[in-house]
């Protein structure tokens, strides 16, 4: 059995493309925390990687498209092996969310409507409302003062703290 601590960590990122995760990789390498990241390039592989193998969080590419992304959540949620991992989903995304959904509905006529179960849970808060889900910033800006001279590195390396933190609870 892995040992728990606050200075490691298992990690699975979910990503868009395998390139996406590089970043990430390499930036982790000069945190303190140590993370031992494993990778999926898709949300199907995704999952079926959350199920086996029980990471401690789990990091979602902001360029997951965000209807995929509610999917994601709403499933990793109702797991039994899942439901308490902290995830980690983009700033944007959540401040979008939920009047995103409509928009990604528009922009993708091939794509099913959302079930109605699914629809009266965003309502209730699936995401804004769960300690587990995790904001974390996508980009950068120097003229943002929440920023301060710190780099996004930096910064994700505290979110993924935080989201471990939460895991405690």
């Amino acid at each position: 059995m892995r040992q728990k601590s606050t200075l490691h960590c298992l990690a699975l990122g979910i990503f868009r493309r395998a390139e996406n995760s590089q970043e990430l990789l390499e930036s982790t390498q000069y945190w303190q925390l140590k993370v031992e990241m494993e990778v999926a390039i898709d949300s199907l592989e995704g999952l079926m990687k959350a199920v086996s193998i029980a990471p401690d969080l789990i990091f979602l590419d902001a360029l997951i498209p965000p209807i995929e992304q509610v999917h994601l959540i709403h499933y990793l949620s109702k797991n039994k092996d899942t439901q308490r991992i902290p995830i980690l989903v983009d700033e944007g995304f959540i401040k979008l969310h939920p009047g995103v959904l409509t928009l990604a509905d528009e922009n993708n006529g091939a794509r099913p409507p959302l079930s109605d179960n699914l629809k009266i849970e965003l309502e209730k808060g699936l995401i804004e409302l769960n300690p587990l889900i995790v904001a974390y910033p996508a980009t950068s800006s120097e003229h943002d003062p929440a920023w301060g001279h710190r780099s996004r590195h930096e910064l994700l390396e505290s979110v993924f703290v935080e989201a471990l933190s939460r895991k405690c609870l």
